[in-house]
């Protein structure tokens, strides 16, 4: 395909990114432009590969981002667990402690240097730490840590998966492309056997020399 064709194909192929809430269409891009620069399809069916590696990248990426989401997720719901006195944790849900809690965990997520000291403030008063939340979150959600660890790894079998086809596709191309090359006899060889074969036909002299002289014999 003509490099028109190819980039034709290309914006038809990754015309619907697979982007959810939160994420950066910008960043799909990114990583597109990063994989076909490097990949360099040569016609749709190694467009289609490619589109099939960024996809796989960027959702292998994506479940790997979301592991420590789901442990900050879980932040709230583990101070809860972690207050021992039952009527501090009747209190907890009648006030906006959860939303406060969540604020401060997207705060040092965003790295406002200020987020960990109010939110360890915040925990004083139930003798919590961050680190014990982030211990007890990590245990509540280990069993959806396990299943987007699965995911991942399929997502990255995926990808290797589709590389591992592209280079089968050129390498049987190229195999291809010589077999034809051998199977092509070169026009000089065909002249170079051929005429003096052609030549003594043509003369009728059956190969004996032009000057009617007779061939030499070997005979003593």
């Amino acid at each position: 395909m003509s490099h028109p064709q190819i980039d034709a194909a290309i914006q038809k192929v990754f015309c619907n990114p697979p982007i959810m809430a939160g994420e950066d269409p910008a960043d799909y891009r990114g990583l597109t432009d990063a994989v076909i620069a490097h990949v360099r399809p040569q016609d749709l069916q190694e467009v289609l590969l490619t589109r099939d590696i960024v996809d796989a990248e960027w959702e292998y990426r994506r479940l790997r981002g979301l592991k420590p989401g789901i442990v900050h997720a879980a932040f709230p719901r583990a101070v809860k667990s972690q207050i021992a006195d039952p009527e501090e944790e009747l209190a907890f849900d009648k006030t906006s402690i959860p939303a406060a809690i969540r604020k401060h965990v997207s705060g040092m997520v965003a790295g406002d240097a200020q987020a960990r000291p109010e939110l360890e403030r915040m925990l004083e008063h139930h003798q919590l730490t961050v680190d014990i939340i982030a211990a007890s979150a990590f245990v509540d959600t280990i069993t959806a840590q396990l299943h987007t660890d699965r995911m991942a790894a399929a997502a990255y079998e995926r990808r290797k998966a589709s590389y591992a086809e592209l280079e089968y596709l050129r390498a049987r191309k190229q195999k291809s492309s010589k077999a034809q090359s051998i199977a092509m006899p070169c026009p000089d060889e065909e002249e170079e056997f051929d005429a003096p074969a052609n030549a003594d036909v043509a003369s009728g002299n059956n190969g004996k020399p032009r000057d009617g002289s007779a061939k030499p014999s070997n005979r003593r």
